[in-house]
């Protein structure tokens, strides 16, 4: 089956422009509970981009902006922190994203946030200064008219600055809002209008999702078309107003003119690239999460056999603070109960002291909890992937757009990040540590 869908995906990851986490996902088996991690740490990622983009105060001096790359130094600490979570498991590679979902959270920007100071209308001379050839400034910066020539005592503007450009910004309270109050306006106004959005998208595939299961009531199914359909008549409306509101804010992207200082602008594009990074890892990484779901879902009682050791194997390394290796497979005992936790009876765990964990029955009960948080993970898996993916699509198009705004008006090039290789990563070595990371110069992040 995986084989035969290859070609399919490939194409679409070329089309998608892919990143490494999906190739080596590629490569891996099907399994769901490595894909429903893999899916909320995408979504974790992009709560934060948002967080960037709106709530973040950003300036000339910002330390939070180099950190979005994960800067080599960095990475071992959530390297080692994802080899311990529950989202790592032995044969499975760490993705960008789950990178991203880690560090990005540890981000925390310092209040430079000011409001964006009034535009200084520019004073009449008073007796008119000689006229000098200007020195010639750098190409790109809409900000160097406005600084006076070093060693210049006679040098004056053939001509005052416009109002617009007489006073330049080297910070401002959120990303988008270096960009202009309007465009912040324009952006939060159409940003909420496609969160809205996407959470209805998430609602028509869960219900989709729901009617390819086998056993659906012919009862059950007209519910939920009948679901679908009034789910798409308010996804139709609001695409009718989401419309207008993206030409307005594409709009005020396009013709903006910045009044920020070119350090701030610099920030910015590094803001953006990396968002633009990860935007690129998660969707195509999410076209490969669900080709792996769909795979899943045909094997799930297996699927669900082999969570519960995984998680077994979490919990007692949280009990034990070790790494414990089944001498032989566990012997896990599950019974489903519809809309409730399920019950899980812990017959046979080679290579473990239970009485080290609590005794056979409380270690069960531990892995109930767990495997009912990864149940229902996987019952909102079809809603979570499509609200990322309408979030990608969105967000990626604005961030565009202010990168080519910032590269036209300051002569800027894109900024080469920090490439980070992760060998074996998967693989715990024999003592129990991780992989070392390895440096490599330029480029995006990558994970081989």
């Amino acid at each position: 089956m995986k084989r035969a869908l290859l070609p399919i995906l490939l194409v679409a990851l070329a089309v998608l422009g892919s990143g490494c986490g999906a190739i080596n996902a590629l490569q891996e088996p099907a399994d769901l509970f490595v894909t429903v991690n893999r899916m909320k740490a995408i979504n974790e990622s992009l709560d934060q981009a948002e967080r960037f983009l709106t709530k973040t105060p950003i300036g000339t001096e910002s330390a939070w902006v180099s950190q979005l790359a994960v800067p080599v130094e960095d990475a071992g600490q959530y390297i080692e922190a994802w080899k311990n979570g529950p989202a790592s498991k032995p044969g499975f590679k760490m993705m960008p994203t789950d990178l991203y979902a880690l560090a990005w959270k540890d981000i925390q920007a310092s209040p430079v946030a000011v409001p964006l100071p009034p535009v200084e209308e520019p004073k009449p001379a008073t007796e008119e200064a000689p006229a000098e050839t200007p020195a010639e400034a750098p190409a790109g910066s809409p900000g160097d008219d406005a600084v006076a020539t070093e060693n210049t005592t006679e040098a004056a503007p053939a001509e005052a600055p416009a109002p617009e450009t007489a006073q330049t910004v080297a910070k401002a309270a959120s990303v988008m809002e270096a960009l202009g109050g309007d465009v912040a306006e324009a952006f939060l106004a159409w940003n909420t209008k496609v969160n809205e959005y996407a959470e209805l998208k998430g609602q028509v595939k869960k219900a989709e999702a729901d009617m390819d299961e086998e056993g659906v009531t012919p009862e059950k199914k007209a519910e939920l078309e009948k679901i679908i359909q009034e789910t798409e008549v308010k996804m139709e409306a609001l695409d009718k107003e989401i419309e207008p509101l993206k030409e307005a804010l594409y709009t005020k992207l396009d013709t903006a003119k910045l009044t920020i200082d070119k350090g701030l602008a610099e920030q910015l594009l590094i803001v953006f690239t990396s968002l633009d990074n990860m935007y690129t890892e998660s969707a195509s990484l999410g076209t490969v999460l669900m080709v792996h779901y769909g795979m899943g879902l045909r094997d799930y009682s297996n699927q669900l056999s082999k969570a519960a050791g995984d998680i077994a194997r979490a919990v007692i390394k949280e009990k034990l603070g070790k790494v414990v290796n089944f001498t032989a497979p566990p012997q896990i005992e599950i019974q489903v109960n519809p809309g409730a936790e399920p019950t899980v009876t812990i017959k046979n765990m080679p290579g473990v002291n239970l009485a080290e964990v609590g005794g056979a029955d409380q270690l069960g009960k531990d892995i109930a909890a767990k495997l009912w948080v990864f149940i229902k993970d996987v019952l909102v898996f079809t809603s979570d992937w499509g609200k990322a993916m309408n979030k990608i699509d969105n967000q990626r198009a604005v961030v565009k757009r202010a990168t080519k705004l910032l590269k036209e008006q300051y002569g800027l090039e894109t900024p080469m990040l920090p490439e980070i290789e992760f060998p074996s990563i998967a693989t715990p070595a024999a003592n129990g540590q991780a992989a070392p990371a390895e440096k490599k110069q330029g480029g995006a992040l990558k994970l081989f």
